[in-house]
């Protein structure tokens, strides 16, 4: 296609709005990149909505000073963010800095995508496994074949 036809098209083409990165966020959480990029407004948008849900608050770059004053802590979230990693603490399963093989595998598929609603929605079943029996496999899967009776 020459540079006329391609500027051509891309003049005709319909012109979106999406919300392409949350800078901030997606370097301080060090996410990987995203297996689709059509997919990466719902989960930046999921990440919003997670991130409201325990309480974070964005600060964006601006000529302006943001106080804390200016956006107060929910106690009610905070509060329940410090039980939470306390009781993490008093399990001793801090994910921090990672999480267990166990958590990870539980964690599996637990985030509904594409969201109820969208065309592409479609009912998953649960998996039958424990997040323990799962865990198992995987290291019987990953195992050395020399040591399977170790």
């Amino acid at each position: 296609m020459t540079s006329v036809a391609s500027a051509r098209r891309d003049r005709l083409a319909p012109v979106l709005m999406r919300i392409v990165a949350l800078i901030a966020a997606l370097a301080f959480f060090g996410l990987l990149p995203f297996p689709q990029p059509a997919n990466a407004q719902d989960i930046l948008l999921a990440m919003i909505n997670i991130m409201d849900e325990a309480g974070a608050q964005f600060a964006f770059p601006a000529q302006l000073e943001y106080s804390a004053a200016d956006l107060p802590i929910d106690d009610e979230k905070r509060v329940a963010a410090e039980n939470r990693v306390n009781a993490w603490r008093d399990e001793e399963n801090l994910p921090f800095p990672d999480f267990s093989q166990i958590d990870k595998l539980a964690l599996n598929n637990t985030h509904a995508y594409p969201p109820r609603g969208s065309a592409q929605y479609r009912e998953t079943e649960p998996d039958p496994t424990s997040a323990e029996a799962r865990a198992t496999l995987e290291k019987v899967r990953w195992s050395l074949p020399w040591k399977k009776g170790a």
